[in-house]
């Protein structure tokens, strides 16, 4: 398959689970996705840009020998299921707009690459596991998702305390002592 229409449809889906993405499935090779993860994760780590013009130039040579294309079709994987982001000259770029950048080779110099801060997997389990114990309805499994589904439960949480509290004011019901802690 032409990797720059997969590249296209990777980075324009808004809906990771649509394309069947999987970082170490068929899909993809596991062992170039963790390769290149990890060059990102230790030349990120610094203060220097990575560009996207570096990276393939690591992996075109020797040892690995790559074409341009896997190795953007690999980083546009990785900032699909947000392990990185692209930027160019500013803030985040939105994957859309990231295309025009990779597809370009003049402009690759103009984009570079950085490691997105990943939350522990089993942490994010444990998480996922405490909302069926507090709400019990088992949360979303992705961060900024289940993120969302704790920030709106604690805020109806709150919202129902405040018209408790509200009504133990007014009148002698039960529990005020237990609502002022």
């Amino acid at each position: 398959q032409d990797p720059e229409r997969e590249l296209h449809a990777v980075l324009h889906t808004n809906d990771i689970g649509q394309l069947g993405l999987s970082l170490d499935g068929e899909e993809g090779n596991p062992q170039a996705v963790k390769e290149v993860e990890q060059f990102v994760s230790l030349r990120a780590s610094g203060n220097d840009r990575l560009l996207v013009s570096d990276i393939i130039e690591r992996f075109s040579k020797r040892p690995f020998g790559w074409p341009d294309g896997e190795i953007l079709l690999i980083l546009g994987r990785l900032a699909a299921t947000s392990r990185i982001s692209f930027h160019a000259a500013g803030p985040s770029l939105p994957l859309p707009d990231a295309f025009d950048y990779l597809s370009n080779s003049r402009k690759r110099r103009e984009i570079s690459v950085q490691k997105k801060r990943q939350t522990d997997d089993n942490l994010l389990k444990q998480a996922r596991n405490l909302t069926q114990e507090l709400f019990n309805a088992l949360g979303p499994a992705a961060e900024k998702e289940l993120f969302e589904f704790y920030l709106g439960h604690v805020r109806t949480w709150r919202d129902n305390l405040k018209t408790y509290k509200s009504k133990t004011d007014v009148s002698h019901l039960p529990g005020k002592s237990a609502i002022e802690q």
